[in-house]
């Protein structure tokens, strides 16, 4: 039967949980670094008082498979009233997942050109080849360069 062990709301109050079911285990560190496949006393630079390495999306699963536990993440209370604030206060377009708009980096046209006309003199030959080459395909794969036969609904009336 699933009991829970500890309430955990940070990083540190995980690692004096694992620490403390790892000691109550009662088993030797170097033998739970080799049941979990780690390197010898990983597990002991992973859960000490102050770490010396941290636990990574590598090292969590054998741990916790090791020592026998899981995480559950469950919702504490309601939602905080920053975030449900927040969302009322978000434009619709944003809560339908929509991508936001960025603003320009040049709000004046006239400087805007010339920088790119800048970027563009700053490039070496050999990269402004590389980048029409690269726009070449792009076209090609998207079908604007091949030649299609107008079909009779498509043929311009004289």
């Amino acid at each position: 039967m699933d009991r829970v062990l500890a309430e955990i709301r940070d990083y540190r109050e995980l690692i004096t949980a694992l620490r403390r079911e790892v000691i109550g285990l009662n088993v030797r560190w170097e033998t739970l670094d080799a049941i979990a496949g780690l390197p010898e006393w990983y597990l002991a630079k992973l859960l000490a008082p102050v770490p010396m390495r941290g636990i990574g999306r590598v090292s969590l699963g054998p741990l916790l498979g090791t020592i026998g536990c899981k995480l559950v993440l469950v919702r504490d209370g309601e939602i905080p009233a920053r975030i449900r604030e927040a969302r009322q206060n978000a434009s619709y377009r944003m809560r339908a997942g929509g991508k936001r708009k960025r603003a320009p980096f040049f709000s004046d046209p006239a400087v805007a050109s010339w920088a790119a006309k800048r970027r563009l003199l700053l490039l070496s030959p050999r990269r402004k080849r590389w980048i029409a080459k690269y726009a070449a395909e792009c076209r090609w794969r998207n079908g604007a360069g091949r030649h299609q036969t107008p079909t009779e609904g498509e043929l311009p009336r004289l």
